[in-house]
């Protein structure tokens, strides 16, 4: 029998209560009290050196150059360059089961797999940083459900007791790790709002207990070591493109206004932030930014210059899109620990418009720091081994990455310099 917790008592709580199986809404929230908008000015963005972070994993070490070399990513810019290791690591790194069994867990952990990682790292270019972010995955490749480890027949719900404990345990000896600055607990989690269960059910509810956890990850980081900075990893694009629109549909608002912004922020963002009684559960909110590119403002288009490379008027449209980043911050820093133009081979120069926008829009927010989805691009098949396809085929369709995962690099497969890599190292 699968133990369930009782609702917290939060502000998304009091909003899904009044929904039916089908989502309908309930009754109309109470009056709220509006932030001002926005007034940002605009500069360029560029991003100094200590809010650089490259995202590195085993399949980059062989396209490091040598130090001194300008062809790509050189040994000798890992640490300097790049003074951020980024890692980005699931919650158990198996890429083709649904669950791994609890006897075999601890090796797929994200501490045992960072600190093989950081070795293998030293061992193959006597590189070791003195600054590490991780972001723990917790959902699936596919973005459609959790990993987690299997306790007989309990779904993986964060309303299972079981996988609660895991995840509070996993994240406590993840504190532990040597040179561990960053935790981003979670990465697109706001997109966990949206999804429904196998029997077509809103997952609201368990949402609400995603947050109650997290507040106990956080509490836990702390208890390990205080000094290491906890946020939840949250997607830009779907709050964006899917909660503010639903929001503005159920209370019939207007999609651009102020307050289906707010209102959508008050139910699956603020709650991370802090608890209804003030306490403060981030230190900083983790942004991806990978914008569903075929929708507005972009609607194909990263950036809006005329022949010249003089910004027009549809650029605003694109700086509205991220006007409101303050609000969204709630007053913490942002990090961005996955940034991309999610396209395919041939698209490094739209991925550099991107983020030109990106550094422009952002250019008045408070960063803390931003990594690239990848280091380097993954090559097909070579010499029989076919690299990109380990991630986006598999059996099961959770585990399968979307084909541009391959394509995401600021390197090509080959080590070579992209646009974006440029774009990105501008001072």
């Amino acid at each position: 029998m699968i133990r369930r917790l009782l609702m917290p008592t939060l502000a998304l709580a009091a909003w899904t209560t009044g929904c039916d199986d089908g989502g309908t809404a309930g009754p109309k929230p109470p009056p709220v009290s509006l932030p001002d908008e926005p007034n940002p000015t605009y500069g360029p963005g560029h991003l100094t050196v200590a809010q650089r972070g490259l995202a590195l994993d085993l399949e980059d070490f062989a396209v490091l150059t040598p130090a001194g070399s300008t062809a790509g990513i050189s040994i000798s810019e890992l640490g300097t360059t790049f003074p951020r290791l980024v890692i980005n690591q699931p919650y158990v790194a198996f890429r083709n089961q649904s669950c791994v069994d609890a006897d075999e867990a601890q090796a797929q952990l994200p501490r045992a797999q960072a600190e093989a990682f950081v070795a293998d790292l030293e061992t193959e270019t006597g590189v070791r940083f003195d600054e590490i972010a991780i972001n723990v995955d917790l959902l699936t490749p596919a973005r459609t459900s959790l990993f987690f480890v299997c306790y007989g027949e309990d779904k993986p719900r964060f309303d299972v007791v079981a996988h609660r404990e895991a995840l509070i345990g996993a994240f406590r000896d993840l504190a532990g790790m040597a040179n561990v600055k960053h935790i981003t607990v979670g990465l697109e989690m706001n997109r966990y709002y949206h999804l429904r269960s196998p029997e077509d059910r809103p997952l609201f509810d368990d949402y609400s207990n995603f947050i109650t956890l997290y507040r106990e990850i956080y509490r836990t980081i702390k208890e390990e070591n205080s000094a290491i900075q906890v946020g939840p990893g949250v997607s830009y694009a779907m709050f964006m493109r899917r909660t503010v629109p639903a929001i503005a549909e159920e209370l019939d608002l207007e999609e651009d206004s102020l307050e289906a912004y707010f209102r959508a922020w008050q139910r699956t963002i603020e709650p991370l932030l802090k608890t209804n009684g003030g306490e403060v559960t981030a230190d900083f909110i983790g942004v991806t930014m990978t914008p569903f590119q075929s929708e507005a403002p972009f609607d194909g288009t990263p950036r809006f210059v005329d022949a010249a490379g003089v910004e027009t008027e549809d650029q605003d449209d694109i700086r509205a899109y991220f006007r409101r980043m303050p609000i969204f911050a709630g007053g913490l820093p942002v990090v961005i620990p996955q940034v991309d133009w999610a396209s395919g081979a041939g698209s490094a120069n739209l991925k550099a418009r991107f983020l030109e926008s990106l550094k422009n829009g952002l250019s008045g927010v408070n960063i803390a720091w931003l990594a690239w989805r990848r280091t380097s691009n993954l090559p097909g098949d070579v010499g029989g081994s076919n690299i990109c396809a380990k991630y986006t085929e598999s059996l099961v369709n959770d585990f399968k990455h979307p084909a541009d995962f391959c394509t995401a690099g600021v390197v090509n497969e080959s080590g070579g310099r992209t646009e974006v890599l440029d774009v990105l190292l501008q001072e």
